[in-house]
């Protein structure tokens, strides 16, 4: 993996995140704001499978598919 590479989805990731957590501060629905952290979570799982990609190992990878799962079963709740 290139640095370019990573440095787009660190940006992607971070994108993703910042625009969860501005929506997040700026919605009073409790929908909207369980959306918001699901789109947080998805910019936090692109970044544990660029640091993943990066070192070689498949951990951040497994752990993302885990964060996936959960913000899944949050979507269901709300």
């Amino acid at each position: 993996m290139t640095n370019e590479t990573l440095n787009i989805m660190l940006l992607c990731g971070g994108l993703l995140f910042a625009f969860g957590l501005l929506s997040f501060l700026t919605r009073r629905s409790m929908i909207l704001m369980f959306l918001s952290l699901e789109l947080m979570l998805a910019g936090v799982s692109v970044n544990l499978i660029a640091f993943s990609r990066l070192h070689g190992n498949y951990q951040g990878q497994i752990f993302s598919i885990m964060i996936l799962a959960v913000a899944a079963c949050e979507a269901a709740l709300a």
